[in-house]
């Protein structure tokens, strides 16, 4: 038990039966197996979103570079979504490297596909150090309900299968307060060490993450009066935290001048937090938390904090619990994202889920604690079949529809990887692009550069210049470039110069397109000319599951192609985010490169497609088109 939370709740009434032990343990063992099982039978060797390509593409370029940045070589070159670019021309991901670090190392010993196996796998740690630590608050029977709880929200398998870095974050913060809970029982220094360590990788994970800091170091300081050297435990547990954050920090000062710049500040994030958001938001947090996050649990798991913290024996693990939900909670609140209190918003408190399946669990073992033996497993079985229903059942419908859109993805690369070189250019549009661009094989050229420049130019956010006051999302500023080398050029100029630095940029090597027939005819009629490209092979395409009522995937998930498909802090839709929520709804529908919309049909494209063409490109400039 955790040191002064020794109840009549948690403590064991008699001594176990030999072996009896271990049941939990092989419970504990099915339960994860089979929640593993569940999401492998979701999974394809894909990643299916421009915020993914922000994590997981850098960590292929760390991976075969040693670098977190790139310098575009050609003006029609494929920068992601969430790539900035420097004054120096280097681009980098908005996100912190923290992610890419064991994806890389994945990518590097076993493949891009083992690599999106990550999140997965990170998973199932964070439910067996959610039981770890539940063991220690609860006792080893009612620690599985918390896990179970887990393992069953639809957030938490969302996070799991989608190449977010939210599911890092969280499984760090437990196995941090697994090692913490150690500490606090035999007073360790090594222990307190590696729960600063975990601590620190957080915010170089997620940035806003470092508030879980707070959390943990008030729960340290409590100890005070049984810790004579309490001030040493604290010092080391700084250290752990410094050893990541510190290198952090080392990065950013040779990435972008200084320490505290991230490459957040090129995309006015600093401006994505205020007041206005907050009283916009705090409503639908707080319904959001009930109905898209944690469900049963969020109730439950507040009045356990409550009363933990009203108890002096449990005083300190609910401080703790506390303050590891309330400051991101706030934070998020006050965050310039429109979706607040959907299934989508709710990913960003991902890692506090685990504080309210403990706090619940804890509720219901406290006031159940001197009731018969059938009173506790109905009170465990029907708080189990409520959260199944409210969440469990949506589920399969959620992960089907993003199945579909990474099988589409593994297929079409399995073809490319039959019928171009590496190292040949390979056109496509934004979605196939994005996973192309982590698979790291091809030169990759965006589709986008190849329409209509009047087209680029509305899909791009305002210049810096234009309002210093709202965050500007979306990247890359590679794409003004682009549109101003093309812009005031007539029609036939424009595919000049266009072909001639395509045919620059590929030199010896073949230029390809990859997608859909129409795709194809759209290119041809807008850049070159009928004819200008011969089909190699049709690649058949899974086929799409049908979609669920209002075309959604779950509780508080809107469809592909509807607004809020997006990632973590800085990749909120684009537009005038001074305005309030319900004011912004909507906005992404319209703008190119979202899932369902713009010119080459966007990166929902594929969705509905029978088939995609791979079609090499015989009309290069000095060429004969019979060769």
């Amino acid at each position: 038990m955790v040191a002064g939370c020794e109840t009549e709740a948690t403590a064991p009434r008699s001594r176990p039966r030999p072996g009896r032990w271990r049941l939990p343990y092989a419970l504990l063992a099915v339960v994860l197996v089979a929640h593993f099982g569940f999401l492998m039978t979701q999974f394809a060797p894909a990643i299916a979103t421009p915020d993914a390509n922000g994590y997981w593409a850098q960590a292929s370029l760390l991976a075969q570079t040693g670098r977190t940045w790139f310098v575009p070589e050609s003006p029609l070159q494929y920068v992601g979504e969430h790539w900035v670019q420097t004054e120096s021309g280097r681009c980098f991901s908005q996100y912190p490297p923290g992610i890419s670090l064991p994806v890389a190392l994945v990518y590097s010993t076993l493949g891009y596909k083992a690599s999106v196996l990550v999140n997965p796998v990170l998973a199932m740690l964070s439910l067996l150090g959610l039981y770890l630590v539940g063991r220690r608050l609860l006792g080893a029977w009612w620690a599985l309900l918390p896990v179970v709880v887990m393992a069953m929200n639809p957030v938490f398998n969302q996070q799991a299968i989608w190449c977010f870095a939210h599911m890092a974050a969280a499984c760090c913060l437990v196995w941090s307060v697994y090692f913490i809970a150690l500490w606090s029982e035999r007073g360790r220094l090594w222990q307190v060490f590696v729960a600063g360590l975990l601590l620190g990788c957080i915010p170089a994970i997620r940035y806003p993450e470092a508030l879980f800091v707070l959390g943990v170091g008030v729960f340290i300081l409590l100890h005070r009066p049984e810790r004579r050297r309490i001030w040493l435990h604290a010092l080391v547990g700084v250290a752990g935290v410094a050893i990541p954050l510190g290198l952090l920090l080392v990065r950013n000062q040779v990435a972008f001048g200084a320490f505290w710049r991230t490459a957040y500040m090129l995309t006015n994030e600093q401006t994505a937090f205020g007041w206005s958001y907050f009283t916009g938001h705090l409503v639908g947090y707080v319904r959001g938390l009930h109905a898209s996050g944690i469900g049963l649990f969020f109730p439950l798991g507040m009045l356990g904090i409550a009363m933990m913290c009203g108890i002096r024996q449990w005083r300190r693990v609910g401080v703790l619990l506390a303050l590891l939900i309330v400051p991101i909670t706030l934070l998020y609140m006050a965050y310039y994202w429109s979706n607040a209190g959907d299934g989508l918003a709710m990913r960003f408190l991902v890692p506090t889920f685990a504080c309210y399946a403990l706090a619940g669990t804890w509720l219901l073992a406290r006031v159940n604690e001197r009731a018969p033996a059938l009173a506790r497993w109905l009170v465990i079985v029907t708080a189990l079949v409520l959260q199944f229903a409210w969440g469990a059942l949506h589920i399969g419908a959620e992960a089907q529809q993003l199945l579909q859109r990474k099988q589409v993805l593994a297929t079409a690369t399995d073809a490319l990887e039959k019928h171009v070189e590496p190292g040949d250019l390979v056109i496509a549009n934004a979605d196939l692009l994005q996973h192309l661009d982590f698979v790291r094989r091809w030169r990759l050229v965006d589709a986008m550069a190849l329409q209509s420049t009047s087209a680029e130019v509305r899909s791009m956010p305002p210049r810096r210049d234009q309002d210093q006051d709202v965050p500007q999302p979306v990247g890359p500023h590679a794409a003004r470039h682009r549109a101003d080398r093309y812009a005031g050029l007539s029609p036939s100029e424009r595919r000049e110069r266009i072909a001639a630095d395509l045919d620059e940029w590929a030199g010896e090597r073949r230029v390809y397109f990859v997608g859909s027939e129409d795709e194809l005819a759209q290119i041809e009629q807008a850049t070159f000319t009928e004819g200008s490209f011969r089909i190699l092979a049709r690649v058949e395409l899974p086929q799409s599951p049908p979609m669920t009522e209002r075309g959604r995937m779950g509780p508080g998930m809107p469809p592909f192609g509807g607004p809020g498909l997006a990632g973590p802090p800085g990749d909120g839709p684009s537009g005038d985010f001074s305005r309030p929520e319900s004011d912004q709804r909507g906005q992404r529908q319209d703008r190119p490169g979202m899932f369902g919309g713009g010119p080459m049909g966007g990166p929902g494209s594929f969705v509905g497609e029978r088939e995609l063409v791979i079609a090499e490109w015989i009309e290069r400039p000095g060429t004969d088109p019979g060769e």
